[in-house]
């Protein structure tokens, strides 16, 4: 059974599409990890809505109907330099349409365009196989860079309290430097798995003295192959997936609306076919949310990704 196939993208899969913040500027997307050297690309999509209003963790109704959908398609392109080491560069494409309250007055509107790209370095830690079992382990490290538009920020000089949905929610870029570092871990006897992720980005200051707050993904759950051929591969996961977000600065002063913590569930299918195609599908519905003052928080998210190594 060619169950080894799957494992570097239910690796990669862990930290997918990453592990991923909405309302950040920035996500990351992995690829599989490949035990070849050479060159890899692939399409990372990431759709999320946002209908439901909560203060200080609690739902109010949203009588203004206000929302928020996002999508955001990751462009990644890398090459692993030898089995161990590989470099990646990603490039989110950002849509986001939304509805919110201003002055009284009902705003609809939408932003697009490219968003904060980033380069990663990935470095397999601890590989070990024999003819049950697989123990695989990576550590990555990266840099976000301010390639996305950041006028959106501006707004937040003069937003109304009323609005759910503000500056920082709508800028495709941040303006700012920031580090990124993840780790993910993937352990399989026979055709059971589990793969766990996470993810930690550490921001600066950017544009009109905004400072997004740190942010932190993880998920982990266990999976089962259904089919493992010679010509393909398939895997079904059931992922418990978080991210927390602290609390923004600007101008000094922190921005009371910011922080989050979600909680989410749901399963993921993987597919391989001659050892060069992957594909990934999962959706995830919020069982926990906590938030500072009043925000929207999402309803669910979707997504999918396609890769090709060649």
């Amino acid at each position: 059974m060619k169950i080894r196939l799957l494992l570097p993208a239910l690796i990669a899969a862990a930290i997918l599409p990453a592990s991923a913040c909405d309302l950040c500027p920035f996500n990351t997307t992995s690829h599989d990890w490949d035990p070849s050297s050479g060159f890899y690309l692939g399409l990372a999509e990431q759709f999320t809505r946002f209908t439901t209003l909560q203060h200080e963790g609690h739902k109010i109704p949203n009588d203004a109907s206000q929302k928020l959908e996002s999508s955001i398609t990751q462009l990644f392109l890398g090459y692993n330099f030898s089995p161990k080491l590989g470099f990646q560069i990603n490039v989110p494409l950002i849509h986001r349409s939304f509805r919110r309250l201003e002055e009284g007055a009902i705003q609809t509107g939408s932003v697009s365009g490219m968003g904060d790209a980033s380069l990663l370095l990935q470095w397999s830690v601890f590989s070990h196989e024999d003819a049950e079992s697989l123990v695989l382990a990576r550590l990555g490290a990266g840099i976000k860079l301010p390639t996305g538009d950041s006028a959106r920020l501006a707004e937040e000089a003069s937003e109304s309290e009323t609005s759910a949905v503000h500056g920082h929610e709508l800028a495709l870029g941040s303006g700012s430097v920031d580090a990124i570092l993840n780790a993910d871990f993937v352990a399989r006897r026979h055709r059971a798995f589990f793969a766990a992720g996470i993810q930690y980005n550490m921001r600066t200051e950017g544009d009109f003295d905004y400072r997004f707050g740190n942010d932190f993904f993880w998920n982990a759950g266990p999976g089962f192959f259904l089919s493992a051929a010679d010509s393909h591969t398939l895997a079904l996961q059931f992922v418990c997936s978080a991210e927390t977000k602290t609390e923004d600065y600007f101008r000094g002063q922190r921005a009371e609306d910011t922080a989050a913590t979600s909680v989410f569930l749901g399963p993921r299918i993987r597919a391989t076919w001659q050892k060069s195609l992957t594909a990934d599908l999962s959706l995830e519905l919020p069982v926990h949310s906590e938030n500072s003052a009043t925000q929207l928080l999402p309803d669910y998210r979707l997504r999918a990704s396609f890769s090709w190594t060649f």
